[in-house]
């Protein structure tokens, strides 16, 4: 696939406790591609971790996803460097400790329908949205060329995230989100 088609998946888990998970592997085309990671957590006592290098020739990506079961188990991973990290008065992760060995494995499990915006969408608020906008060439030029599915599903995901020698157990409702299709990256 060239440079502009995009697959993306996204775990989101987050307890009653506090603590919460976000994990990202996004794909692009081209030779060799890219891996574009992310996976931040934090856990019910404020400790928080944000990986770090983020991007990634596809072939040395941190992440990966497994397909175990269609529309019912998916595994994903991530194995690398994450740093600790606290809120500042902005609320943006700022680094508060040195960079560790990181290793998340996790699995999203769900017997839920799966909602794909296309398809599933009030298409009334679609249309006030598109309507909305100012339809010059640029504008429906770049609606022909960008397509992209866009699939949600809740269900929970079980996981440990190991960093220096500390484990955490990730039992917790989650989203699944899968994005996948044409994208250029210089649209706003």
């Amino acid at each position: 696939a060239g440079p502009d088609i995009n697959n993306s998946y996204y775990f989101s888990a987050h307890s009653a406790d506090g603590s919460a998970l976000f994990f990202r592997l996004g794909l692009r085309g081209g030779t060799p591609g890219k891996a574009e990671v992310w996976t931040a957590y934090r856990a019910a006592d404020g400790t928080a971790y944000l990986n770090t290098p983020c991007l990634f020739d596809k072939p040395d990506s941190a992440a990966s996803v497994q397909c175990v079961a269609p529309l019912r188990e998916w595994k994903f991973s991530f194995k690398g460097k994450v740093t600790p990290v606290k809120p500042d008065a902005d609320l943006i992760a700022r680094p508060c400790g040195a960079e560790e060995d990181a290793e998340l494995v996790g699995t999203f499990r769900t017997e839920r329908r799966w909602f794909e915006f296309t398809r599933d969408a009030d298409t009334r608020v679609f249309a006030r949205a598109v309507a909305a906008e100012k339809w010059g060439k640029g504008f429906s030029d770049g609606v022909a060329q960008n397509h992209q599915t866009h699939i949600e599903q809740d269900g929970f995901v079980e996981g440990t995230l190991t960093v220096g020698g500390k484990t955490y157990a990730i039992n917790a409702p989650a989203v699944r989100d899968h994005s996948y299709g044409r994208r250029l990256w210089g649209e706003k």
